[in-house]
């Protein structure tokens, strides 16, 4: 008797650790985009694209902080790339407009800077694209895995889509 409540408290406690979740993010990508250049018509380098599907946990609403390469194989695929643009998009159960995001490098560097600062929407319809171009200094290449983390959300089971864009 004491052996099956141990095991019906046990199985209890397992499913109830999956109702306290942290959020989820699913990757996409890299997909390599090969374009065509309009003006020669020349296959021009390309572009690298990572798509994130990011859903907020049901009772805290944050997401989980994500490596961007999260494989060796993807983060080798992007070493040496840029970091050209993020989009964001709400997904049906909106986020709080004006969440922040950050892309950062293994050593803390923020590759977006400060432009990931309320810069996520609540709609739905409209994607908020903002472009890396850097402040001062230049931009600098991929060498190691980058994380994705999303801030400032109070909506339960919120989803944004974050696609991010690396050109050569």
């Amino acid at each position: 008797m004491k052996r099956l409540l141990l095991l019906l408290m046990l199985l209890w406690l397992a499913l109830a650790s999956n109702a306290f979740a942290v959020g989820t993010c699913t990757a996409s990508g890299p997909s390599f985009i090969h374009d065509t250049s309009f003006s020669t018509g020349q296959k021009d380098a390309g572009v690298y694209v990572v798509t994130y599907t990011c859903t907020a946990d049901v009772s805290a609403h944050t997401f989980p902080s994500t490596v961007i390469s999260g494989t060796a194989t993807a983060s080798k695929l992007l070493w040496g790339w840029y970091l050209y643009s993020v989009e964001t998009l709400s997904g049906a159960t909106q986020i709080t407009n004006s969440s922040s995001y950050t892309i950062k490098d293994a050593s803390g560097f923020d590759l977006m800077g400060t432009k990931g600062a309320s810069a996520i929407s609540n709609s739905t319809t409209v994607g908020v694209k903002t472009f890396a171009f850097p402040a001062s200094g230049g931009f600098s290449p991929t060498v190691g895995p980058l994380t994705l983390a999303i801030t400032g959300n109070s909506v339960d089971s919120a989803v944004v889509t974050v696609e991010l864009t690396f050109v050569k």
